[in-house]
């Protein structure tokens, strides 16, 4: 099973209409929704809005904060907990790291540090990291420090490339055109979307959400009827719960009547 969410931000949202996305419909087409808490020193004008009705609808979602040279890591770490209120849904904290634009004396890798382990020292929580592939090589750290924290990595292709340290990620944005629009609830005619990388128990690990229950084993019981014209029969049913809790299948698999009752005894209706 291929597990597929979104990343969203104010850029999929037109601030000149009044409309805003639409979380139901885009949350029918996909797993989880990550959201742009703010970038630099700002908040993203849409989030309050976003994760206020992610949370009303229970979504599986989380956070991130796209990190400039515009303020201190340390204030950008701490605009970051105060958005979500220290909340930041089933992911752990996202950082978005492209220091692509940023000045040259700034120390890139020790900003990024900076805020990481700000983050850690107000929630307790290691954030992932998201970067591309080329910029990591370009930006990034081959010190096996950053493996202790969970990777997204973006590259668009038909394969993921991880940067190392690492030598697996968690998340993988495949694309930045998945088509979007009234079909998918936003205003955006593109869409950024991502792979999760593992099976169905291990999102829902990840997430912490409820494991699936799954179907219960079959079983077959014996239930007795009476017919139309008074004749008691027993008929084996194999009995199968459903994972939507709708009513149970049942397959008749043999009917007949009742073995008469010993000497002496009498039937009893069941």
């Amino acid at each position: 099973m291929t597990i597929r969410g979104f990343d969203i931000s104010s850029w999929d949202d037109d601030p000149t209409t009044v409309k805003k996305i639409d979380f139901a419909l885009l949350a029918s087409k996909t797993r989880f929704i990550i959201a742009r808490a703010g970038f630099g020193g700002w908040l993203d004008r849409d989030f309050l809005i976003s994760w206020a009705e992610m949370t009303r609808l229970d979504i599986v979602r989380g956070a991130y904060w796209y990190l400039t040279d515009q303020v201190a890591a340390v204030t950008a770490a701490r605009l970051f907990v105060q958005s979500v209120q220290a909340d930041f849904g089933d992911f752990p904290p996202i950082v978005d790291f492209e220091p692509i634009n940023w000045k040259d004396n700034i120390p890139k890798i020790a900003f990024l540090k900076a805020f990481v382990e700000e983050i850690y020292k107000l929630v307790g929580l290691r954030c992932m990291i998201y970067s591309g592939f080329y910029v990591w090589q370009d930006f990034g750290s081959l010190d096996a420090y950053w493996k202790k924290y969970d990777l997204w990595v973006a590259n668009y292709g038909e394969k993921m490339i991880v940067p190392p340290p690492w030598t697996t990620a968690i998340l993988w944005q495949f694309t930045d055109r998945t088509p979007a629009g009234a079909d998918l609830g936003v205003e955006s005619l593109g869409i950024d979307e991502n792979f999760f990388i593992g099976d169905e128990a291990a999102f829902l690990n990840y997430t912490g959400q409820p494991a699936s229950p799954g179907p219960l084993p079959d079983h077959v019981v014996t239930v007795e009827s009476v017919t139309e014209d008074g004749v008691k029969v027993e008929s084996l049913m194999e009995v199968t719960t459903r994972i939507d809790n709708d009513a149970p299948v049942t397959t008749t698999l043999d009917q007949r009547p009742p073995p008469p009752p010993p000497p002496g005894e009498n039937i009893t209706a069941v």
